[in-house]
């Protein structure tokens, strides 16, 4: 399937004769430094780059300087559908970073899931401009599934002459997953190649095979995950699981499990001709994080639905054999959903618990400024927030930003942005924490945290980054004594929690 347009060969579109790209806002030493850093790649690989700087230290601005600059063609930008907008609405990247001249007589459009055929027609006139550099923004996860977005992309880098960047690009770091496989084998058509991340090795150093695969396979020397994983990865063989054939009888099923990793130092040095990596410490000027922790008892209801499902995640995990990772994180999963508030039935049914949290909420959010972002790990308890929320505030006071309002959200943003009575943005941090610019609020509460250390990571950064001027400070809901107060910790050591319930540690969770 094709968008129905036979276009004709593209041409290299050259930037004016004169003086050097003068981006819109003047460059800072530490983004100038990553952009002559580039010219130092060694000889002989392709046009690629890693921009790896810390969230919030402009890594958007040195892309589009890089582009401007020194490619002459067209820009594709890949970045998740939480922060893809942010590209290229009317107060976004392209509008804030490009100089005039350039944002004048550039062309730019973006992939809608479920867009129109107007809006089909409106791409298809854009594929088909020949006298103009082209800009267009997809959403990553329409790549994985979506046949009219690859054809989409396909026929934009039909021309040869166009620079692929993919903005948070861990999420292309999963080596058999078929949004991963489709892009890079597609890359090779990108003339040039970019990847932006503040947090590449989010849970390993493995998850740099596939960005770095994207890149320019060589960078790395391995064209197989196997043989990589082979390098720099210890494995071992376990149990994770059984199977009973027709007979009855048993049997074990295996698998390799990465339990350490090795010659990390040889990754890093492999890898250090081809990306910046700035730190905020290092280059900018920001007002220091401030960490409190409201303590939320449980209710005799939620202690008596947690004493049960720790009771049957004890048996079941000290059953005998290995049980992997991603079985203990579910057990761990169904005992912070009760501290949260609610708890999943085996219909598949939530239920909301009684629970004092949203009470130590109120109470944080009296004591702070006009606005504040409370954060999610996901849908549920956000809902519920949110109905209290409008009904002691009123219902223009709350905007939402999650995958259930996709619709919606980014209007949600502007108000909150801009709209003194909207004061709380409630968002889940898989959704809101990419790519946002929050600096509005200084108090950000954390109302149930997730168990990957990216998205605590992302989500604190939104806040804390370029042009904030105040110290912001992060509350955290914590029921002592459960699994909520251990999933904190391991956040605060900087740790994934499927790699911290490795061995038998994950016991320690269940006490």
């Amino acid at each position: 399937m094709t968008l129905g347009l036979a276009l004709p060969q593209m041409l290299r579109i050259p930037m004016p004769e004169g003086p050097p790209y003068i981006p819109n806002l003047p460059l800072r030493a530490h983004q100038l430094a990553a952009l002559e850093k580039q010219k130092l790649r060694p000889p002989g690989y392709d046009d690629v780059w890693a921009f790896f700087d810390e969230m919030g230290t402009g890594k958007s601005a040195m892309l589009l300087a890089d582009w401007g600059a020194h490619i002459t063609g067209d820009l594709l930008i890949v970045a998740p559908a939480g922060s893809y907008r942010n590209w290229w609405s009317p107060e976004g990247e392209l509008e804030k970073h490009l100089s005039p001249e350039l944002r004048e007589r550039t062309a730019v459009a973006a992939w809608l899931s479920g867009a129109s055929k107007q809006h089909m027609d409106k791409l298809a006139r854009f594929l088909a401009l020949r006298d103009r550099p082209r800009v267009l923004c997809v959403n990553v996860e329409a790549l994985g599934v979506v046949e009219k977005a690859q054809h989409l992309v396909e026929e934009f880098l039909a021309s040869g002459h166009a620079m692929w960047a993919i903005d948070e690009s861990t999420r292309i770091r999963t080596p058999d997953a078929k949004r991963t496989d489709w892009i890079v084998r597609a890359g090779g058509k990108a003339r040039a190649r970019r990847i932006l991340s503040g947090l590449p090795t989010p849970r390993s150093p493995l998850d740099l095979f596939s960005q770095f695969e994207f890149l320019d396979w060589r960078i790395l020397g391995h064209r197989s995950y196997f043989t990589f994983r082979q390098r720099y990865a210890v494995m071992e063989q376990r149990v994770v699981g059984v199977t009973f054939n027709k007979k009855g009888e048993r049997k074990l099923r295996k698998a390799w499990i990465d339990v350490a990793y090795r010659n990390e130092e040889e990754l890093q040095q492999r890898i250090a001709p081809w990306h910046s990596r700035a730190l905020k410490r290092d280059c900018l000027d920001l007002p220091e994080k401030i960490y409190e922790r409201r303590e939320v008892d449980l209710t005799d209801e939620q202690r008596r639905v947690y004493n049960e499902i720790k009771s049957q995640a004890t048996s079941e995990l000290d059953g005998g054999g290995f049980v992997s990772a991603e079985r203990r994180v579910t057990q761990i999963l169904r005992l912070h959903q009760v501290v949260v508030g609610h708890v999943t039935t085996e219909s598949g049914a939530v239920r909301a618990l009684k629970s004092h949290r949203e009470k130590q909420l109120l109470e944080v959010l009296e004591e702070g400024g006009e606005k504040a972002v409370i954060w999610f790990d996901h849908r549920p308890p956000l809902a519920a927030v949110a109905a209290t929320l409008r009904k002691e505030f009123g219902e223009n006071a709350v905007a939402e930003f999650h995958g259930g309002n996709r619709d919606a959200r980014h209007e949600d943003e502007r108000r909150w942005k801009g709209d003194r009575g909207c004061r709380f943005m409630l968002a889940t941090v898989g959704a809101g924490g990419v790519g946002n610019n929050w600096t509005e609020t200084d108090l950000a509460v954390y109302f149930s945290n997730s168990y990957d250390l990216e998205h605590r990571q992302q989500s604190e950064d939104r806040h804390h980054r370029y042009g904030q001027t105040r110290r912001v400070t992060y509350v955290d809901l914590v029921a002592p004594s459960t699994v909520d107060e251990r999933i904190l910790e391991v956040l605060k050591e900087k740790r994934d929690m499927a790699s911290a319930l490795m061995g038998d540690e994950y016991k320690e969770w269940l006490k």
